[in-house]
């Protein structure tokens, strides 16, 4: 999805530009259909945040659905706010395949990648990557998937390498200080203890 939603070209760019696109994303969402998600033109033109007014829209919603857990999670839900909120394309998209209403659209602003940085070729595990012609995540994951194809252990460190830096590095973190030191166990490439006292956590890692 990365590589077909045309993600990589934003990495790479030299700079971001934006623009109000909010007329053609009010076109798109009213006539889009679930097989139109089959062309990869549609899927490249995705790299929109839109506002809306939610009136029963299907949408993500973070927020507490326990009343003994503390932390936020997201869910889909049935959507109705007297304020504008922002949702990225995709997720109102979702909205109006699975409701077949087509949510109430304010402005959608558009992100274009324009011109590319200049990036150095780079070898990592044998592997030669020119990030300036080559997708580096599609590399590594073919990569990944040929190695594992011939249980060769490098494919352990291939896929870690794959997902700290596609998605890894883009992780919310949400601090929380607790009320006394915990103990917390970890394990690398040896295991300690340590007392502490701030968390950070998010939907993969437990950062210390």
């Amino acid at each position: 999805m990365f590589n077909i939603a045309g993600l990589y070209d934003f990495l790479i760019a030299e700079r971001i530009d934006t623009i109000d696109d909010t007329q053609n994303v009010r076109e798109l969402i009213e006539k889009i259909k679930l097989e139109d998600l089959q062309n990869p033109d549609i899927l490249k033109s995705l790299n929109v945040l839109v506002e809306i007014l939610p009136e029963g829209d299907i949408l993500p919603m973070r927020t507490k659905y326990s009343n003994t857990e503390e932390s936020l999670n997201v869910g889909i839900n049935y959507v109705t706010s007297k304020k504008p909120m922002w949702y990225s394309l995709p997720d109102v998209v979702a909205s109006k395949i699975l409701s077949d209403k087509t949510p109430k659209i304010l402005k959608a602003i558009r992100f274009v990648p324009k011109e590319r940085q200049r990036l150095n070729k780079v070898n990592t595990l044998d592997i030669e990557i020119d990030p300036n012609k080559e997708n580096i995540f599609r590399i590594l994951i073919e990569k990944r998937q040929e190695l594992k194809a011939n249980r060769d252990y490098k494919q352990k460190p291939i896929k870690i390498l794959a997902n700290a830096s596609s998605y890894g590095i883009y992780i919310e973190m949400n601090p929380k200080e607790l009320k006394e030191d915990i103990k917390i166990n970890v394990y690398s490439d040896k295991q300690f203890s340590i007392n502490k006292r701030s968390l950070k956590k998010s939907a993969h890692t437990l950062i210390l």
